[in-house]
This record gives structure tokens, C-alpha cells and sequence, in this order.
């Protein structure tokens, strides 16, 4: 069994995340964890906020912050799937 991976060194730079789809770095998996549960949250907050009947000002408050949170994870793990299959 081999130690886990922090951080990959290629050449003068330091990547974070792997570009190989086979392996996953320390650091990668931590920042896979926080964006799914900031995605998490995004959604329930939209769930609040639909739920919400007596103050609509609020509730598109929490949409919209939802909504912010939920299409910030996406399109970040997206952009960390692209990397790792060598798309960018």
C-alpha cells in the first residue's frame, strides 16, 4: 500500500489535481467533498425557499442564492472533470 497522494510535481509546477483519471490526489478529494455539499446546500436552500408562502422577498432570496450555489459546484466540477480527461 502506498501513502496517499498531496500534491503531484510535473516538471516547475505543482498540480493539485490529477490528470491522470486512474488516481486522485489528497487535496483533489477534499475539494470534491466541499463542492458536492456546497451543491448540497444550494439545493435544500431552494427547497426553503419554495417552500416559503409568507414572505416571497425572502424566498427568491434563497433561490437565488441557492441557485448561485448549486451552478457554482456544477460548473467547477465539471471544469475538474474536463481536466481530468485531458479537455483543457
Amino acid at each position: 500500500v502506498e501513502p496517499p497522494i498531496w500534491l503531484i510535481p510535473i516538471g516547475n509546477r505543482i498540480l493539485f489535481i490529477s490528470p491522470y483519471i486512474d488516481f486522485q490526489t489528497v487535496i483533489e478529494t477534499i475539494a470534491v467533498f466541499v463542492l458536492m455539499i456546497l451543491g448540497v446546500v444550494g439545493l435544500a436552500l431552494i427547497n426553503m425557499g419554495s417552500k416559503l408562502t409568507y414572505d416571497p422577498k425572502y424566498a427568491s432570496l434563497l433561490i437565488s442564492i441557492g441557485s448561485a450555489l448549486f451552478l457554482a459546484s456544477f460548473l467547477v466540477l465539471q471544469y475538474f472533470v474536463a481536466l481530468k480527461m485531458n479537455w483543457i
